[in-house]
Formats: structure tokens, C-alpha cells, sequence
């Protein structure tokens, strides 16, 4: 127990804000499989206590927001100002000078709680949708993508185990649940913040309904999207989207042409770019914004990306961020030999030095922290080009009327993966 929390330090732990969190006395994240937590950058497994994560399909959300340890340890750690083991990437990033997931939040929801007179209420959900998704992208697992799971039985299995598959795509169902959706209705009332991600949100329509219910009950939080692209702006969504006075849309892309189109299994790129422009003309700029994952896949073409919006004029306008992928830790691109790293410097160091003047900073800013990132030591001593050589051969196994070859799409990039090159 951590004790009884005194208001006067509340107060000076907000004004300093060194360990104080809003989130587990405003929030919940809710995951593909129906996981909650406080945060989705919270790591349970370095939690002071030995606990499982709830599940949103065996209790409900007003239940574990209430009662469950991880809420209510938390926010005592909070507003305390202590340290909560699984806030840690925050705490780095804070240590790091990066402005953490932590601070914008509290930023953005301090606002709407009490804390000083021990006040919580849910007024911000996360909610990833499911792994139902149309796309089987080569960084993605199938946690968040049922159509990795193919893949992945062959892998455990060498064969495609129907009821191994069936399981795992059952552990999604609380996402298509009416029953469940009910319930959710009963807690939205002070909600001003959802987010909804996935697997690919747009392609469930449970969603949508309860959109509509919130318009009609005359509740309007800002909505906010991870998308994949690869849904058409339909007058349906439109006509549901007016209805909220926010409503953003961030992107996930990772490359333009044949390589986005290998990186985001499925996608097709010319549908991709039409959906995100009828975004912008719909939402306005401020309203869409593109998140990048950056890779072994993709790190030496992120100049093409660049371009991309910059030679359709919305690269000053658009937000522009990113995510540097950690797992699988073959993509990981500090896993990268000495030779491919330098090479690498050379692009970058070349990039940033003669476009700080053309591109903007939060984009110059996001390529200096890919540079940083390829110059960390490697965390295992990985053959790189040899997970990519498997990974394609595991989906060519498996989908027997296509074929995924990395090596040959992007040969000199692949050449330098596998043999390392001097600039």
C-alpha cells in the first residue's frame, strides 16, 4: 500500500510534475485481445506488483477503471509523486529531453480532473478494435492483424491450423460484441477523448454505431484514428465524422510505390494516396496527419517519403511523425552491421545538412532522431538479411499464388544489409 495521499503534496507534485501522471486517474487503453491498461506505453511486467492485465470481455470497464489494482495503485503513486515501475518509457524519454507520452498527456487532461481533491473519472479510452485488419503488414504481428496469422501458424505449426487460428481470432470478438458496446455506453457520459486504432478501425462497424449513439445523446469528444489508408471516405463516414466537432486522422505509411506496397502487405498505393488526400479535403490539414514506422525495410527511402508530400504541397501543412519499430528485432535498424550504419550516416547527415532550410522542423527534428537511432549499439548480434530472406519465404509458403522478395525489389539496399558498404 502506498499510504495516505496528503494534499499538499498532490499540489506540489502537479506543479512539478516530475513523476505525476493524469492517465490512470483519466484513462484506459483497451487492446486488440480486450487487454486493459492505463496507458498503451504502460509495461505491466515491470509493475511493483506481480499482476495480470484485465480483460474488458470478463469485466467491465467501469469495474477495473474503479477497483483494479493497476488504476488504483497508480494513481496513489501519481499523486504522490513517486515512482510507478511501469511508467519507465516515459521516464526515459522525460530523462531524455523528449517530451513524453506522460507530459502531453498531462497536459491535455489535467484540465478536466480534480486531482487535488482525489478526483478520478474516465474521461479519455483507447480502444484498439480488434485484430480484424485487411492489410498483413511485414512489421506488424498478429496480435494486431488476424491476417498474420497464417504466417504464424505455419511458423509454430508447418501447417495452417484452422482451430489454433479460430481461437486466436476469438479473442477479438469482444470488439463486434453489442452486448458489450451497451456497457460502454454507460460509461461515456464525461468522455472527451477517443482514440481508435486496431487492427484497421474503419472496418468495424460496431464503431460507427456508437458514434451514432453518442450524437444523439448529445456527447461530443474529440475522435481521434490510426488508420491504415486503405479505407475509401464513404458518405457514411462523413455523415457520422460532421457530427463531432473534432475529428483526426493520422496515417500509417511507411513508403511510397512497390515498397509501401511490400512493407503494408495488401495495400494498394495509388488508393492509399487518393484516401489520404479526400482526408484533407474533408478534415482539413490540421486534422490528418501521417505516422511513419521506420525500419531496416525503409530507413534508406525515407527521402522518397519526404518528397512525396512535399512534391504535392502539403509537406509544411501535414503533421509528420516517426515511430522507430523495436520488434521484430531483425527491423530493428540499430541490429544493423557497422558498414550498412555508416552508409546510412552518409544519407543522413547529406539530408539534414542541405534541407534545414526546405523542410520543416518536426520533420528535420524526426530525421535527426532516426540518425540517433541507427548509431545505438546493437542490442543482439542479428542477421539482418537473413530474418528478411526468412520472413519472405514464410509468406510465399504460405500465400502460394503471390511472392514477397525483398531482396529483389530493393537489391542495393539488400546488398548493403547483407555485405556492409563504406561511404
Amino acid at each position: 500500500m502506498v499510504g495516505h495521499i496528503d494534499k499538499r503534496t498532490i499540489r506540489m507534485e502537479i506543479k512539478d510534475k516530475d513523476y505525476f501522471c493524469i492517465m490512470p486517474h483519466a484513462h484506459m487503453e483497451i487492446g486488440p485481445h480486450g487487454h486493459a491498461r492505463p496507458c498503451c506505453a504502460f509495461n505491466v511486467n515491470s509493475f511493483s506488483e506481480q499482476v495480470k492485465l484485465p480483460n474488458v470481455a470478463k469485466s467491465d470497464v467501469s469495474a477495473i477503471f474503479e477497483k483494479h489494482v493497476l488504476w488504483k495503485t497508480s494513481r496513489n503513486l501519481s499523486s504522490l509523486g513517486k515512482i510507478n515501475g511501469g511508467c519507465k518509457q516515459c521516464y526515459a524519454e522525460d530523462a531524455a529531453g523528449l517530451k513524453s507520452y506522460r507530459v502531453n498527456s498531462n497536459n491535455k487532461f489535467l484540465k478536466y480532473i480534480d486531482v487535488e481533491n482525489e478526483e478520478h473519472k474516465l474521461i479519455s479510452l483507447e480502444l484498439k478494435l480488434g485484430a480484424k485488419c485487411n492489410l498483413a503488414c511485414r512489421i506488424c504481428s498478429s496480435s494486431h492483424s488476424n491476417q498474420l496469422l497464417k504466417e504464424d501458424s505455419y511458423n509454430i505449426f508447418g501447417n495452417i491450423n484452422k482451430e489454433w487460428i479460430r481461437d486466436l481470432q476469438s479473442q477479438s470478438d469482444w470488439a463486434n460484441d453489442d452486448e458489450w458496446w451497451e456497457k460502454v455506453y454507460d460509461i461515456s457520459g464525461n468522455l472527451k477523448h477517443i482514440q481508435f486504432t486496431g487492427g484497421e478501425p474503419l472496418i468495424i462497424d460496431q464503431h460507427f454505431k456508437y458514434l451514432e449513439w453518442l450524437s444523439t445523446n448529445n456527447i461530443d469528444p474529440d475522435i481521434s484514428y490510426i488508420t491504415n489508408g486503405t479505407v475509401e471516405l464513404s458518405e457514411k463516414i462523413k455523415n457520422i465524422w460532421g457530427k463531432f466537432s473534432n475529428v483526426n486522422v493520422t496515417i500509417s505509411m511507411d513508403a511510397i510505390g512497390g515498397l509501401g506496397e511490400y512493407i503494408r502487405t495488401n495495400s494498394v498505393w495509388e488508393i492509399q494516396k487518393k484516401n489520404l488526400l479526400e482526408y484533407i479535403d474533408f478534415l482539413g490539414h490540421r486534422n490528418v496527419s501521417v505516422i511513419c514506422t521506420v525500419s531496416v525495410l525503409n530507413v534508406h527511402k525515407i527521402k522518397d517519403f519526404i518528397d512525396f508530400f512535399s512534391n504535392i504541397g502539403i509537406l509544411d501543412d501535414i503533421g509528420m511523425t516517426f515511430n522507430i519499430l523495436t520488434s521484430p528485432e531483425y527491423l530493428n535498424i540499430s541490429n544493423l552491421n557497422s558498414g550498412a550504419k555508416e552508409y546510412l550516416n552518409c544519407v543522413y547527415n547529406n539530408i539534414i545538412n542541405t534541407n534545414e532550410d526546405k523542410i520543416p522542423k518536426h520533420v528535420i527534428n524526426g530525421l535527426k532522431n532516426i540518425k540517433s537511432s541507427i548509431d545505438i549499439e546493437k542490442i543482439k548480434d542479428i542477421d539482418v538479411a537473413d530474418g528478411i530472406l526468412k520472413k519472405d519465404e514464410l509468406y510465399n509458403t504460405v500465400n502460394r499464388h503471390k511472392k514477397h522478395s525483398f531482396s529483389e525489389l530493393e537489391p542495393d539496399w539488400f546488398n548493403i544489409i547483407k555485405e556492409g558498404e563504406k561511404c
